[in-house]
């Protein structure tokens, strides 16, 4: 084939897909589908080269709700949602338009009013219930020791109370009772998942901080009931329950990213998988022992000791013993402050109990950063040394650099903090390329594709010339042929093929020349709807019709009669223009149409159309995993 003849042959296809694409009417507040009234048996019997009226959703298919676990078709659901608007912007009213457009910023109005609402409710719940387990202000329960010292009123402690021996009792009592209220919590968002090889797993939305399945869902990947009121309630509670019995979340630094890794390997291999709630126990004893000796640990939690580690030291404020003028003590209070914290967070790592990495990590870098700025400014390097830590373990850069602004007011260090964040990202990607919730992302085996990552194959390694075809899968089974009346039974038993992969689809081929694609969902949802009316389920009662063509004039043809009435068109759910790829494309070319045109499936052909296989985001993703 020509140069000439190729260009040709492709602005042919992009010419019939933008006006497959441009037809797509769909309306957001419809269930599943499209009203499936409409019998389309009942279409005349044209001549063969008579234009036929094409519906605009036979045009390129109707498609059913993502299942759970699947990928997002970024490309299909932009041209619905673009044509949805269209169409509002032509037939609706100017009020309809108005609400339209007022949608988003109704919910981020909304989004706003809740998320500071909680997080002060969050934060009030953590400071009562902590100063709580340490004793309480006689007259005022709700002021801390320090304020109730400075109003002249009596602290008392559970000691006085109970008496001496009691006191730590208390304590540790209390913080095991707050995680185990906390992981009972957890347990309540308990889920059961089917992985594409048919092993059931059951996962705890609550557990956790979360940002990794947000960056996948983020990236293209349903993970249904993930961010559900259920999940954000139970993560709430179990969240005032995890923060006041102390325990901590996440490690720090690059190094500490394989530590992590091999630390789950262990855990996995171990009994204490088996255990959750035992080892949720065990890990709040060991961190009230160890918050138990000093003010600082006991009556303050992660984010209120972060904040004292960045405030400067006063004449009437001593900081919890942290601006005593021996610069040995405070030197030796620090360091069993990180060493205790390191370990503490290293065993915390993976429970099954809500937290984050953020406030952690903050906390370990500013007790490094105190220690270096011992001699000369305390706060300054507590900052620098937060920002760092943080940078390490999350390979955030300008994002970071505006949280620790807004959360220190230090305008006047955005400079020293933005070099800092930048050497401790270089030093990170040196030592380990993942970050932190890179990592977890892998050992989830989330299929999650990362654009701001050149995929480069490893050095030596022949698959930097591997080409669509090399990688593309194909079965025989998992396709159709168009006119070819099939049975209910027969759809049913392909539907059996890829039924633990529900990203998975069927090619709908013309001999071998592929005319269209349906998604296996699809396809599940158009067996179920033409069975409840179908007569025979062991004979033919349904084929994937092939109505047209475009002529040489660009209009539609008919090629085939459709006289086969009584049966189901399938037809009507089939992508007719479906993103296909020559199989010689290079698989850089393939890695880079998933990632920036955010599609969910690729086919594969060969000159003239001959279908070769297909390719599916979550196949890629595990190809540039090997």
């Amino acid at each position: 084939m020509s140069d000439f003849a190729r260009r040709r042959m492709n602005s042919e296809q992009l010419r019939l897909l933008a006006r497959s694409a441009s037809n797509i009417v769909i309306s957001r507040s419809n269930v599943a589908y499209e009203d499936d009234s409409e019998d389309w048996s009942e279409l005349d019997d044209p001549d063969v080269e008579d234009e036929i009226p094409m519906d605009p959703v036979r045009a390129n298919g109707k498609r059913a709700w993502y299942p759970d676990f699947t990928t997002i078709d970024w490309v299909h659901d932009g041209l619905k949602e673009r044509a949805r608007i269209r169409s509002l912007r032509a037939n609706g009213t100017a009020f309809a338009n108005a609400i339209d457009s007022a949608q988003g910023w109704v919910l981020l109005v909304a989004t706003g009013v809740i998320v500071g609402i909680t997080a002060s409710a969050i934060d009030v719940s953590e400071t009562a219930l902590l100063r709580l387990r340490d004793g309480f202000c006689w007259n005022d329960i709700f002021r801390g020791r320090r304020d109730c010292a400075s109003s002249g009123q009596q602290w008392v402690t559970w000691g006085d109370v109970l008496g001496r021996e009691f006191e730590m009792p208390v304590y540790v009592a209390s913080g095991i009772l707050l995680a185990l209220l906390g992981t009972l919590i957890v347990h309540l968002s308990a889920e059961e998942r089917i992985s594409d090889d048919g092993k059931v797993s059951v996962t705890y939305p609550a557990a956790g901080g979360a940002i990794a399945e947000v960056k996948t869902i983020l990236g293209g990947f349903v993970i249904r009931g993930f961010l559900g009121f259920r999940t954000m309630v139970t993560k709430i509670v179990a969240l005032v329950g995890n923060l006041n019995s102390g325990l901590n979340e996440g490690l720090y630094g690059a190094l500490f990213i394989h530590v992590t890794q091999i630390w789950a390997q262990f855990k996995k291999s171990s009994h204490l998988v088996v255990h959750p709630i035992f080892e949720v126990i065990l890990v709040a004893f060991v961190t009230s022992l160890l918050n138990y000796p000093t003010e600082l640990t006991r009556q303050l939690g992660v984010n209120g000791i972060a904040g004292v580690l960045f405030s400067e030291c006063k004449p009437d404020d001593d900081l919890y013993g942290l601006c005593s003028k021996d610069t040995t003590t405070v030197f030796l209070l620090l360091a069993a402050l990180v060493c205790s914290k390191v370990l503490l967070t290293f065993v915390t790592y993976g429970i099954r109990v809500p937290g984050g990495f953020f406030a952690s990590t903050m906390l370990i870098g500013a007790c490094i950063g105190r220690i270096v700025g011992l001699a000369i400014s305390t706060r300054i390097y507590a900052l620098v040394g937060g920002a760092a830590t943080m940078a390490g373990v999350t390979r955030s850069t300008v994002s970071l650099v505006v949280i620790m602004v807004e959360l220190t007011g230090a305008t006047k260090l955005v400079l020293p903090i933005m070099i800092t964040v930048m050497v401790a990202k270089w030093t990170g990607d040196g030592i380990i390329r993942d970050s932190i919730y890179d990592s977890s992302i892998k050992r989830s085996n989330y299929p999650y594709l990362d654009h701001k990552r050149e995929h480069h194959p490893s050095r030596g390694s022949d698959r930097g010339h591997a080409s669509a075809g090399d990688v593309c899968e194909y079965n025989y089974d998992e396709t159709f042929q168009v006119d070819v009346a099939y049975s209910w039974q027969e759809i049913d038993d392909k539907l059996k093929l890829l039924s633990s992969v529900d990203d998975g689809g069927y090619a709908v081929l013309d001999g071998n020349k592929l005319v269209g694609y349906i998604a296996f969902q699809d396809l599940k949802h158009a067996s179920t709807i033409g069975k409840a009316n179908a007569t025979n389920y062991f004979h033919g009662q349904c084929m994937f019709v092939s109505h047209g063509v475009l002529n040489h004039n660009g209009s539609i043809v008919t090629t085939r009669r459709w006289t086969q009435t009584g049966r189901t068109d399938l037809s009507q759910w089939m992508d007719r223009a479906p993103l296909s790829v020559m199989s010689l494309a290079s698989m850089d070319l393939v890695v880079e149409i998933f990632m920036k045109v955010g599609c969910k499936t690729v086919c594969v052909v060969d000159y003239g159309g001959e279908f070769v296989g297909t390719l599916r985001k979550k196949r890629v993703i595990a190809w540039l995993r090997e």
